[in-house]
């Protein structure tokens, strides 16, 4: 998920007029307490009525600088919540695909894409679950599966959600070697899985882009989903 940048700059500028207005208070405070400071304001009348208004004013300033800061702790909250709803899948809470498209895109240089790896894995008895045991039952088939997925995906790359019944790995420095161990690696996790849930049965195949040279991750990706459905 990313961050919301502009939030963070603005929250780190309140900080810094808190901190300096704290600052302008205490010096103030300093040099009322100074007798010589206080002999002028019983002299001077208008002079009273002028550090007061100071007083009061850097005070309210003060008071509002707090109200800002609650109030952009709310809003990064929700911003959040909304990167959470924009870049999650719904159901398993693992990215999508705008997320994935996004990581990739911020995050794996040009220059990477001839080492790049995409494993598509698929449920293959969905549907079957969904009409033998129910709707309710395919969505925690989902939900374990991605849950599976996540766990052991993680260490060799970027795990999301590409649509339906669908997952994706992305790898970097990817192999023939390294791909065959994450599919035994999560094929062993299943298998202890079905022993004592629902089985789950799963279809999948992989793309080395050294072999096929895509110069654009959208092929990668569509022709890996290709070679999964046929």
């Amino acid at each position: 998920m990313q961050k919301d940048n502009s939030i963070y700059r603005l929250k780190r500028a309140k900080l810094i007029q808190l901190t300096l207005t704290i600052g302008i208070d205490l010096v103030f405070f300093i040099i009322f307490m100074q007798r010589s400071f206080q002999a002028a304001l019983s002299d001077s009348p208008a002079l009273a009525c002028f550090c007061a208004a100071v007083w009061v004013s850097v005070v309210s300033f003060l008071i509002f600088l707090l109200w800002d800061l609650t109030l952009l702790r709310s809003l990064s909250a929700e911003s959040r919540e909304l990167n959470r709803l924009v870049y999650l899948d719904d159901l398993t809470s693992i990215p999508n695909r705008h997320c994935l498209d996004k990581f990739l895109a911020d995050h794996i240089a040009p220059g990477s894409l001839p080492s790049l790896g995409c494993c598509m894995l698929r449920i293959s008895n969905l549907d079957r679950i969904n009409t033998s045991l129910g709707r309710s039952s395919g969505d925690a088939a989902l939900q374990d599966f991605s849950e599976i997925l996540e766990k052991v995906g993680k260490p060799y790359g970027f795990v999301g959600r590409n649509n339906g019944n669908e997952f994706v790995l992305v790898m970097e420095n990817a192999s023939q070697e390294k791909t065959e161990q994450f599919l035994a690696d999560f094929g062993k996790e299943i298998t202890s899985y079905n022993s004592h849930k629902t089985p789950i049965q799963f279809s999948s195949c992989y793309t080395l882009n050294q072999e096929c040279n895509f110069t654009d991750l959208g092929q990668l990706f569509a022709h890996t989903s290709n070679k999964l459905h046929h």
